[in-house]
């Protein structure tokens, strides 16, 4: 807070540099995800979030990250050579509308972080995490399986071979 307060005082663009992800979404106007000296992505803190331009983006920004599984893993016809990715926290029980994608999830465990409860489990072969709030009990126990789903439009479409959106 008080590094914004100061360059807001100054009036001067200034150039932070910093591991801590946390600390880039909240403080950056606009994030550099960089990957080994090459940006991946320049944008807003909401785009970065939201609108990953690669895997490596959506699988670096957010914890946990962006979950990646193969479209082959869904029967909703969503063509093959891609990946699927959805945030944790979009990936809720099915409710059976016309807007959403269904995948069915196997439970492994659960962890209760006090603010919210995580699901980690399997679609298919692939690790997924599923987040609530603490507050929303959790809708499956470890060893259970039920069909989760996620709005269509929260799907992003990433290529296999490449990881661009």
């Amino acid at each position: 807070d008080e590094l914004q307060q100061f360059q807001r005082r100054v009036a001067t663009t200034t150039i932070y540099v910093t591991h801590d992800q946390v600390e880039a979404m909240g403080m950056g106007d606009r994030i550099a995800v960089m990957d080994q000296g090459r940006v991946r992505q320049l944008a807003p803190p909401e785009e970065i979030y939201d609108e990953p331009a690669d895997t490596f983006v959506a699988t670096f920004v957010g914890s946990p990250p962006m979950n990646l599984v193969p479209a082959s893993t869904n029967g909703n016809g969503i063509g093959s050579g891609e990946l699927l990715g959805f945030r944790p926290e979009h990936f809720r029980p099915a409710e059976g509308g016309d807007g959403e994608v269904r995948f069915p999830f196997h439970v492994h465990r659960q962890e209760y972080l006090g603010a919210e409860r995580l699901l980690y489990g399997e679609i298919g072969a692939t690790n997924v995490v599923a987040r609530f709030p603490a507050t929303v009990p959790a809708p499956l126990a470890p060893g259970e399986s039920a069909e989760f789903a996620v709005d269509r439009r929260r799907l992003k479409r990433f290529d296999a071979e490449t990881g661009l959106r």
